[in-house]
């Protein structure tokens, strides 16, 4: 499809056969069933959403869209905030024009095909995911057994959701996949590293939880990724579940539906490894996958910045993964022996270790790292950021009471320099805290 100076919006939907929606269902027991929301409200909303997805996806350059809606005055009344948004997710310029249309109108009414749900339980985002694994095991351990919520960009991501759902606490769960793997002529692009991912996926789950009178959604990403500092000038770090994210999508979508559901972020005031002691007896973190690298195969690269803070966490709470579960051991490896991908990996991992003993020596550099967090969304975010770098320096500490030290390779040797200079009562407490987290999950 050609580039042109004005995208029209529902020409695009048309062109990637979503003018109808995304489709979704609804899956439980291992029945599958269409599962549709008709609602006028959210609609037109969701047509954006999936609007900007796909502009992000396939169109680079600074863009003009038009979006035809018949509720014109109210999406005009968050025009700059729904554009700032959009610039604070890519980087990228996109002016919107909204048009007054007449459509079909819509009844405001709730369908759930197939009967009722026996558990209905508020949207829960289930990427596949350690945090949103755990995310769904704690709610169900709680009684409050959500709805998970599922937006399937690829068949291996997909894939990787539906078998975590056959974890024996998650079985009886409902899930609604909303289905975003589009068979068009456009070109592929990688949906992992896609700026508007976490719009999508929880502007998804939004509109679930209103077809379902749900007045919230559960989303269990741990606080310190939903910052996802710069931790190198070699990385690029996403926003998909950034608080300023959360914050400006919950005001947009109940501004333009005249709704009141909130985002729960569940874990924002905690770590991955405090996530992790959360379900450590549960079985479920094997099941889990996270890196950014590889999908699809048996093993995760171990390189990436998500395979960093994933094994070192899951070391802080002195759980061992299997042997097979990376491709390579981070500490281990010689650069010479690595691809021009995996050594900017390590060099980035390399200056990861630089960026954590600075927030354990200086408050400053973590208030530098909070930009654009809206007052109050941490209870601590100093605290917050240390115990994250603590957590890491313990999980270097713990893998090298397991492995010992003769065979360390270029960063190995980096990481023991640095927890040299890391205090020996801090990680203790660190230590006894996470301990005390998973005994009283366990009762």
């Amino acid at each position: 499809m050609a580039q042109t100076a004005m995208i029209k919006g529902h020409a695009l939907l048309r062109w990637f056969s979503l003018q109808s929606g995304a489709k979704r269902y609804r899956i439980q027991d291992e029945v599958v069933r269409p599962y549709e929301i008709i609602c006028e409200r959210s609609r037109e909303f969701e047509e954006l959403i999936l609007i900007l997805f796909l502009i992000d996806k396939y169109y680079s350059g600074e863009d003009q869209l038009s979006f035809g809606t018949q509720h014109k005055n109210l999406f005009e009344e968050t025009r700059d905030i729904i554009e700032d948004l959009y610039y604070f997710l890519t980087r990228r310029k996109l002016s919107i024009r909204f048009v007054q249309v007449q459509r079909q109108v819509f009844q405001q009414q709730q369908i759930v095909p197939g009967g009722e749900v026996r558990r209905r339980g508020a949207p829960c985002l289930f990427s596949g995911g350690l945090d949103s694994a755990s995310g769904a095991l704690v709610l169900t351990k709680r009684r409050l057994f959500p709805t998970l919520t599922h937006t399937a960009t690829g068949n291996i991501v997909y894939g990787q959701a539906r078998r975590l759902k056959e974890h024996f606490m998650l079985r009886s769960l409902p899930m609604i996949m909303t289905d975003m793997r589009l068979h068009t002529r456009a070109r592929a692009a990688d949906s992992s590293q896609i700026k508007t991912r976490g719009l999508l996926f929880l502007s998804n789950a939004l509109s679930i939880a209103s077809s379902m009178r749900s007045n919230q959604v559960y989303m269990a990403e741990n606080g310190p990724l939903m910052v996802n500092p710069r931790v190198s000038s070699l990385s690029d770090p996403t926003r998909n579940t950034h608080p300023y994210l959360v914050a400006t999508l919950e005001r947009i979508y109940n501004h333009i539906t005249q709704s009141k559901v909130r985002i729960v972020p569940m874990f924002k005031d905690n770590t991955k490894a405090e996530i992790v002691a959360q379900v450590l007896h549960d079985d479920i973190i094997d099941r889990t996958w996270s890196c950014f690298r590889i999908q699809g195969q048996s093993r995760m690269c171990g390189l990436c910045f998500a395979c960093f803070v994933r094994r070192l966490s899951v070391l802080a709470v002195d759980y061992e993964e299997p042997l097979a579960t990376y491709e390579r051991d981070m500490f281990l490896g010689e650069k010479k022996d690595l691809s021009s991908v995996s050594r900017i990996d390590l060099d980035i991992l390399h200056d990861t270790f630089l960026f954590l003993e600075k927030l354990l020596l200086d408050n400053r550099s973590i208030r530098d790292n909070m930009f654009m967090i809206p007052d109050g969304f941490f209870n601590d975010e100093v605290e917050l950021l240390r115990n994250f770098a603590l957590d890491i320096f313990l999980g270097v500490r713990n893998y090298l009471k397991r492995s010992g030290t003769k065979t360390m390779g270029l960063l190995g040797r980096f990481a023991m320099k640095a927890l040299k200079r890391v205090s020996k009562s801090y990680l203790k407490q660190r230590e006894d805290r996470l301990s005390s987290i998973a005994d009283l999950a366990q009762k």
